[in-house]
């Protein structure tokens, strides 16, 4: 039986806001566990998940959140090309009515949902860089997607911005710990002074280096310069 979206009436408004009311109130992996579920429920989607697109050359769809049949499930990944996500990926919103498997043929995961609708929004970040997608899924026909297609916008660039400041923050952290490795493991001594005042930059080198020694202290080095000065670790 297809199913059939219309405007929703007064009645039915009041539920939707105050889910659109939790969900923002949430950020991070909060936020998408959030909305995945809420998703799922004012839409009648047999599954609802967020996809993140993985760096080239090797590009995959590694969802961060599932809400499947009515509970959360397992995260998976695929490769996007060839499939419906693919082409939702840093495009457009994708809406199939029906016979969505034969637009996606290399999803295992529509295969296995007995997929039949879906309803694809793509996330795209402030510069206009592919993130990746939130994806709907059917079992049976749809009718008509543009109330959720219209209705998602702000949702997907709530959901984009969360994406991007995910992954700036995951880019700051392997930064800062291939810094480290490489400090931790050089075998030339190494280490990071900080000071309790301003130094004057316009100072002679000799008086740059006095005023290090009076306001200085070695706030960081690695193993190398810890034995050289006689101590059993950094």
């Amino acid at each position: 039986m297809a199913m059939r979206f219309t405007a929703p009436n007064p009645d039915e408004e009041a539920p939707w806001r105050s889910s659109i009311l939790e969900i923002s109130s949430t950020i991070g992996a909060e936020f998408f566990h959030s909305l995945v579920r809420h998703l799922a429920k004012a839409f009648g989607a047999y599954c609802v998940y967020i996809g993140e697109l993985t760096p080239a050359p090797r590009s995959r769809i590694l969802t961060l959140e599932v809400y499947l049949d009515g509970e959360y499930s397992q995260n998976f990944e695929f490769d996007p090309a060839g499939t419906a996500a693919g082409e939702v990926i840093g495009d457009s919103t994708r809406v199939y009515p029906r016979y969505v498997q034969a637009h996606s043929s290399s999803d295992p995961a529509l295969k296995k949902m007995k997929a039949e609708g879906f309803i694809g929004i793509p996330l795209i970040s402030s510069q206009g860089r592919a993130l990746g997608l939130i994806a709907l899924i059917y079992q049976q026909p749809l009718a008509d997607g543009t109330q959720p297609k219209f209705m998602l916008g702000p949702l997907a660039a709530r959901a984009a911005a969360e994406l991007e400041r995910k992954q700036s923050e995951q880019a700051i952290r392997e930064s800062e710990q291939r810094y480290r490795a490489f400090i931790a493991t050089n075998i030339d001594a190494m280490f990071r002074i900080e000071c309790e005042g301003p130094i004057d930059t316009t100072a002679t080198e000799d008086e740059q280096i006095k005023a290090m020694y009076m306001y200085g202290y070695v706030a960081e080095c690695n193993e190398a310069a810890a034995e050289i000065e006689g101590v059993s670790s950094p």
